[in-house]
């Protein structure tokens, strides 16, 4: 942990080249900067959220343990006040016309889609 950072952000991400690539881009931020905390599962991401206070959760939505907008509602039940960046490779059109839906149920702010 980072003595003088000043936010914490959960990174559920199970692939340890995407997150080799985040915790660069986290570490290349301006001091005091952030405690990125890397959890491969969600199962272990939750367990961490009933012992850690977080800022922000970057969430991956294919984890070996959940799949999909379950991660995102899984997770949301943990984290209500916390702002979920969702990062995903996803191309599934279920997916990409539930999420709209989804965002609004929850509460969320935005659902990106690329063009």
């Amino acid at each position: 942990m980072n003595p003088t950072a000043s936010k914490r952000v959960l990174l559920v991400e199970d692939n340890p080249g995407d997150a080799i690539l985040i915790k660069a881009l986290f570490q290349e931020a301006p001091k005091p900067g952030y405690d990125l905390l890397w959890m491969k599962s969600l199962g272990t991401a939750l367990q961490a959220l009933e012992m850690v206070k977080v800022d922000a959760v970057l969430l991956d939505l294919c984890l070996p343990d959940t799949q999909g907008m379950e991660t995102l509602t899984r997770i949301h039940a943990h984290t209500r006040s916390v702002p979920i960046v969702v990062l995903t490779g996803m191309q599934d059109e279920r997916l990409a016309s539930a999420a709209p839906k989804l965002t609004k149920a929850l509460g969320l702010i935005d659902w990106a889609r690329p063009a």
